[in-house]
């Protein structure tokens, strides 16, 4: 049995919708024509739609499509790859694909949510520049920002977690980031509480260095809007 691409897993879980081929075009779009032929994305045979429909004219980057050149009529996308590639809002806002139901996430609550119940078929995007495909570049079991595909599984919950909670004992995303908690922020809190963040602020060491895993904290563990 052939496992499916995690764009395709993907596709399956949001009910396979179908691409949105108008995108910022002011006039209407048909649907472009179909032919026989080999995803360049997920190297599934069936009907496909040359890449000139389905990519922006800004798009150089075909040579991360690992199928590219399986195709002999050139380079063209299956319906999975099609969606992922044309879904423009999950280029701005998080996605999450928990249990087999892929939804957008709404509230930074939610993306909490998701990060903690990422199980080994789940995925998580959260885009960063607003700017960058994700969902074609997805992997199962793991959470995708602009650029790399960040693992995840109970340490970078346990790590969530510490990060969640100095966040509310007063620190904010840019003291997070730093070596040494803030002295100004320190004093002000119990002295019990001193000691516990003394005692959590080594933790989160290895995302400090690894500033992807921070961001992707830092909108899961921002105030809700009103």
């Amino acid at each position: 049995m052939r496992v499916m691409h995690p764009a395709e897993v993907i596709w399956y879980g949001g009910g396979q919708p179908a691409p949105n081929w108008q995108g910022k075009a002011q006039h209407d779009r048909p649907t472009p024509p179909t032919r026989p032929g080999v995803c360049a994305l997920t190297g599934t045979p069936g009907p496909v739609v040359a890449g000139r429909y389905v990519l922006s004219g800004l798009f150089t980057k075909t040579d991360r499509f690992r199928c590219r050149d399986i195709d002999p009529a050139g380079l063209a996308f299956g319906p999975a790859a099609c969606w992922a590639i044309r879904h423009r809002t999950a280029m701005q806002r998080p996605y999450a694909l928990i249990a087999g139901t892929f939804a957008e996430v709404t509230t930074p609550a939610g993306l909490y949510a998701a990060l903690t119940h990422l199980g080994p078929r789940d995925v998580v995007t959260v885009p960063q520049s607003r700017q960058k495909h994700l969902l074609p570049w997805a992997e199962l079991g793991a959470v995708r920002t602009d650029d790399e595909t960040l693992g995840w599984g109970a340490e970078q919950v346990r790590l969530l977690d510490v990060y969640a909670t100095l966040r509310t004992l007063g620190f904010g995303e840019t003291a997070l980031c730093e070596s040494a908690p803030r002295w100004p922020i320190l004093t002000k809190i119990a002295a019990a509480d001193q000691l516990h963040v003394l005692t959590l602020w080594p933790a989160l060491d290895p995302w400090r260095r690894h500033i992807a895993y921070m961001d992707v904290a830092a909108r899961a563990t921002r105030k809700e809007k009103t």
